[in-house]
């Protein structure tokens, strides 16, 4: 009989690492389909590209954003998932958390997009947590960072149909309805990711299990984190439209500021979603390129999705050497690694 079980079960987990092995196949694929989409129409038009860009302001708003965006991951995506950790577990003194969590950010860029997430759970010594505790924080971000990113793509759903038929991009109640109803669903998700952690038996049986919290403590807790993750989105996306600005001849950007923010959390929203892709490579910036086609052309659109590219890469170099001295100031002589100081 057990050797029956132990078959099953080695042939479910068999069944599901195939499963893993071909979205992760998968998702290289289209990564490398999308980085070649993107490539062809500025490779094809390069001549013509050079007449437009502004050579010297693109390259130096790149360096710089890649500083302000490294210094916003730490500010405010670290600190949520710092935050975050509290939820469940105690909330220690920030540098550890922050240190752990930038380190391995850049793990990101591991095939399966998973890697970070891993190193977390490996670290989670560092920053004096249990396994369970750093397991659900993580899930906390991910759901948080879902339902804020959909409220912000959502929201500008309305005004998007408006400019594809040709109206005035004004505000619309199907934009209104459309927010109204993903924060609603943001409220809703919090108490259901909640009981699914508790009820989840590797969660139960394995890590110890998690304490219930009222839905009150819930909204309490994790409602400074959808701020965090909000300004984030808002700030990531200031930067895309400063590149567009600063690195076009045009004395004025051909998109707005406001769809700079959208059209960035839509491409995040869609490259967290592709399992198997690197850090949504290739598939946010054919997102961003097909977004941003209308308005300013293709080959236009596909070289400001390539340079934002180089500003989140260059950016999470800098998050991991934050991370990297962060980690030593939080560390003296004799200080025990699982207690935060």
């Amino acid at each position: 009989m057990f050797q029956t079980l132990s078959s099953e079960v080695a042939a479910t987990e068999a069944g599901r690492e195939r499963w893993r092995s071909a979205a992760r196949r998968a998702g290289w694929l289209l990564a490398l389909v999308s980085i070649a989409w993107v490539l062809r129409p500025i490779l094809s038009n390069a001549r013509d590209l050079s007449g437009r860009i502004a050579a010297g302001p693109l390259t130096l708003t790149i360096a710089l954003s890649s500083v302000i965006y490294g210094v916003l991951s730490i500010a405010l995506m670290a600190t949520a998932w710092w935050w975050l950790t509290g939820v469940y577990g105690t909330r220690g003194r920030p540098r550890r958390a922050i240190a752990v969590w930038a380190r391995t950010w850049v793990a990101k860029y591991f095939p399966g997009n998973v890697g970070h997430y891993v190193g977390r759970q490996l670290l989670a010594a560092e920053i004096g947590q249990r396994q369970v505790v750093v397991v659900a924080a993580s899930a906390l971000e991910v759901v948080g960072q879902l339902a804020v990113g959909a409220a912000i793509v959502l929201s500008g759903v309305g005004g998007r149909f408006r400019s594809l038929r040709g109206e005035p991009p004004a505000g619309s109640t199907l934009s209104t309805g459309l927010l109204l109803l993903a924060i609603v669903a943001a409220v809703v998700a919090w108490p259901l990711i909640d009981f699914g952690l508790r009820r989840s038996p590797v969660i139960r049986d394995r890590l110890g299990g998690l304490p219930k919290l009222s839905s009150v403590q819930l909204v309490a807790n994790l409602g400074p984190a959808l701020v965090l993750y909000a300004v984030s989105f808002v700030a990531f996306g200031t930067v895309l439209w400063a590149l567009v600005q600063a690195g076009w001849l045009s004395a004025a950007s051909p998109v707005g500021w406001a769809e700079a923010v959208w059209v960035y959390t839509a491409s995040w929203a869609v490259g967290f979603v592709v399992v198997g892709a690197p850090a949504g490579l290739g598939v946010r910036e054919a997102t961003i390129t097909l977004l941003l086609t209308d308005a300013m052309g293709r080959s236009d659109a596909a070289t400001a999705a390539l340079a934002f590219r180089f500003v989140t890469l260059l950016g999470d170099l800098v998050t991991a050497g934050i991370g990297w001295w962060v980690g030593r100031s939080a560390t003296g002589p004799g200080d025990p690694a699982g207690e935060p100081r």
